[in-house]
């Protein structure tokens, strides 16, 4: 399974493509998930696209989240990031086993 990811970079194109350290943010927690690094990161029509793919740990957490997002470092644990937090998942995690379950069976 896959997960793209897409976000506004705000001028810092070059920064975000040089920040290595790179999280999933499951209610304000990070998980590293620079190892399931896909695809990208690459600007398209000004926006950062990356895409990850999730095992099964990853898609339950994401499923038990209220609030996801993603973060781009240069170090984990650094003060600052690009990228998203608090984006509301609470309906989205209701309607997640029936589009797994749609795709997956494919």
């Amino acid at each position: 399974m896959f997960w793209e990811c897409i976000f506004d970079p705000e001028r810092r194109e070059r920064e975000v493509a040089n920040m290595a350290a790179i999280s999933l943010l499951i209610d304000g927690t990070p998980i590293p998930i620079a190892t399931h690094l896909f695809d990208g990161p690459k600007l398209v029509n000004g926006w950062i696209n990356v895409m990850f793919s999730l095992n099964d740990a990853l898609l339950s957490a994401i499923q038990r989240a209220k609030t996801v997002g993603v973060s781009f470092q240069f170090s984990y644990g650094a003060p600052i990031f690009l990228g998203f937090d608090g984006m509301e998942f609470g309906d989205g995690a209701k309607k997640l086993p029936g589009f797994l379950h749609t795709c997956l069976r494919r």
